[in-house]
């Protein structure tokens, strides 16, 4: 199925640019390395090889499957899909048996099961979360770089570039599979009907929802015609959009970040946009939800307005919340700074951890790549809204004719094609204290809504987002 383009192909791969004698905990690799010539026995003789990282011949000589845990962020759709995955995986071979664990929405969350597991020892085998909490896990070291189990079984990487890149620090790429998932414009047809706007052509930019807004609210929409949940992913997608960093050292993927860029013209004409919008009555920022939002959120805010922002896994519930009420909603591209469909990677990453014996850690292995097969990235999408990550998913006649012939379907083509179109070099930030710098960016846009002078917010949180920066240890991301 050919993709649509919103704007001119872009990048096809993120060049990252490695410095020669990183220290450790102080660079993005796989591990720590060591000038040290190897070491020898006793008896003068070379030990033997250390076991390998990602032991994926483990499950050969198995004489009864291995159990293994996955913790997993996902509900209600995205659960429901991956029950059905799960289940062909274990039905289809006898080695594995593989056992999904709810793990909580919310990333701050997320992070603090995390850190209580791994210092107990008791992590799973495989664990999807956040995204955002990618570095934190890496510096924990805890978990296993796809790039290593890759070279070990040479087997192949057909994801994404830009979903590759996003878990990709220096020349490692982490994750070893992905659920993604991007930011979309829901918006009333009818609304824009009775405004004289055309309901196939929805806002590409700011200046056109400025645009459109304004002619919704002279027509007698529901005002303020536009309402947004006030989340930091909201202010990240449009600066990554326009290729602002939020941190240094290429957003984090080069090294560690060390400061702030978060003070930059481009956040200050966004903020002023903000600020002018809601006091002219044509934006609402409401409050966020912590973790994944819940459907209802922005069904009630189509509700009362006619455009709101959700992620794309939202897209099959709000589907079947707004069939028989709300049959004129439709979904767009997320209107960018400047243009439609730019913004950043978002969903969930998995990963193997190093916890467990190495036949544990190849199961592990072996059912990330039956997760990363063109079917089960298929049930993925039509089932749970996660957006394939294989680039071959999109060949199925299945997906193709929902895509094509359902509405529901029809959203995820467009957020899909909005995935495709991000730029690879740009897939988003990697930072250690990310919680912190979310928090920060929260608080900036609620202060920028409620009538605080942008260039005011804005340096309120470069200090915060600073101040935490010097406060994370990577060598010791747990520190209390």
């Amino acid at each position: 199925m050919a993709r649509r383009r919103w704007f001119p192909a872009l990048a096809v791969g993120l060049v990252l640019v490695l410095t020669a004698a990183a220290a450790p905990g102080c660079g993005g690799g796989s591990g720590p390395t060591s000038a040290e010539p190897p070491a020898t026995d006793t008896d003068g003789s070379a030990p033997p090889p250390p076991e390998p990282t990602c032991p994926v011949d483990a499950l050969e000589p198995l004489t009864a499957p291995v159990a293994i845990t996955a913790w997993a962020s996902v509900i209600g759709d995205g659960r429901a899909a991956l029950d059905l995955v799960v289940a062909r995986y274990n039905a289809a071979q006898t080695r594995v048996r593989v056992t999904v664990a709810e793990a909580p929405a919310d990333p701050v969350a997320q992070r603090g099961l995390y850190a209580l597991a791994a210092a107990s020892g008791e992590l799973p085998a495989l664990v999807a979360l956040d995204t955002t909490i990618t570095q934190y896990l890496i510096d924990t070291g805890t978990v296993i770089a796809a790039s290593d189990c890759r070279k070990a079984d040479g087997s192949p990487d057909n994801s994404l570039p830009v979903v590759r890149n996003a878990t990709t620090t220096g020349d490692t790429h982490w994750a070893g599979s992905a659920s993604p998932e991007t930011d979309v414009l829901f918006y009333r047809r009818d609304a824009f009907a009775a405004a004289g706007l055309d309901p196939d052509s929805p806002p590409r930019s700011l200046a056109e929802l400025e645009a459109d807004a304004r002619k919704l609210k002279d027509a007698g929409a529901p005002t303020p015609p536009i309402a947004l949940a006030g989340d930091s992913s909201l202010v990240e997608n449009w600066l990554t959009g326009v290729g602002v960093d939020i941190v240094d050292h290429a957003n984090g993927h080069q090294k560690h970040a060390t400061e702030s860029t978060f003070d930059n013209p481009r956040t200050l004409e966004l903020y002023t946009w903000v600020q002018r919008m809601t006091r002219a009555g044509l934006l609402a920022i409401e409050p966020a939800t912590a973790g994944q939002e819940p459907a209802a959120a922005p069904v009630a805010r189509l509700q009362h307005a006619a455009m709101t922002v959700a992620t794309s896994t939202l897209i099959g519930s709000i589907a079947a919340a707004t069939a028989a009420p709300m049959p004129d909603v439709d979904v767009g591209p997320f209107p960018g700074i400047d243009a439609a469909g730019r913004g950043k990677v978002e969903g969930l990453a998995w990963y193997p951890t190093t916890t467990g014996s190495a036949t544990v850690r190849a199961a592990a292995w072996d059912f990330l790549i039956f997760l990363n097969t063109p079917p089960s990235q298929v049930t993925m999408n039509l089932t749970g809204s996660y957006l394939p990550d294989n680039i071959r998913a999109t060949d199925d006649p299945a997906l193709e004719a929902m895509w094509t012939g359902t509405r529901r379907g029809r959203w995820l083509d467009t957020a899909y094609t909005q995935l495709t179109n991000l730029d690879p070099a740009i897939p988003g930030p990697l930072i250690g204290p990310y919680d912190e710098t979310r928090a920060a960016i929260r608080a900036s846009l609620e202060a920028v809504a409620a009538g605080a002078p942008p260039a005011d917010a804005i340096a309120t949180a470069n200090r915060a987002i600073n101040e935490a920066l010097a406060d994370y240890r990577p060598d010791r991301p747990d520190r209390p």
